[in-house]
C-alpha cells in the first residue's frame, strides 16, 4: 500500500478516497444568463451618450408618432420624444435607484445582524420579532 491510501483523513479535511464535489459553472446557465444580461443591460444604460445622439427631453410635435428610421431606432412618442433616447436614460436612473436600494437594505440588514450577534437576548429576540412582522405584511401594503 502506498502511503497516501494509509494515511487517515484528520477532522476538517476530505476524504482520499473521493473527489471533491466542484459546482460546475456550465450548470448553472441560467445565473449566467442572468448576470450576462444584467451586466449587458448596464453597459447599454451606462454608455446612453454614445449611444444616441438624441436629447431624451428634445420635444418635436411636427414628428410625434414616427415610426421607427436610422434618426429615431424605435420611434417618436406622442409629443416628438426620441424613445430610444428615453429608455437608454431611464435606464441609468432605473439602475442608480437599484443599487442605492441594494445599498441601504443591505448596510442596514448587516447592522441588524451585527446587534443581535453581538447583544444576544433581547436584543436578538426583539430584531427577530420585528422581522416576522414585517414579513407578515404584503408587500403591497407596505409599498
Amino acid at each position: 500500500m502506498t502511503e497516501l491510501a494509509q494515511t487517515t483523513p484528520t477532522a476538517g479535511t476530505w476524504p482520499q478516497t473521493r473527489a471533491r464535489p466542484r459546482l460546475s459553472l456550465w450548470r448553472l446557465r441560467g445565473i449566467l444568463f442572468g448576470a450576462a444580461l444584467v451586466i449587458l443591460l448596464a453597459t447599454i444604460t451606462l454608455a446612453a451618450p454614445w449611444l444616441s445622439a438624441a436629447d431624451p427631453l428634445a420635444v418635436d410635435p411636427t414628428a410625434a408618432f414616427s415610426p421607427p428610421s436610422w434618426g429615431h431606432p424605435m420611434g417618436t412618442d406622442n409629443i416628438g420624444r426620441d424613445v430610444w433616447a428615453r429608455f437608454l436614460y431611464g435606464g441609468r436612473i432605473s439602475l442608480l435607484v437599484g443599487v442605492v436600494a441594494m445599498a441601504i437594505s443591505s448596510t442596514a440588514g448587516t447592522l441588524a445582524g451585527i446587534l443581535a450577534g453581538y447583544y444576544g437576548g433581547w436584543v436578538d429576540s426583539l430584531l427577530s420579532w420585528l422581522t416576522e412582522v414585517l414579513m407578515a405584511f404584503p408587500g403591497i401594503l407596505l409599498a
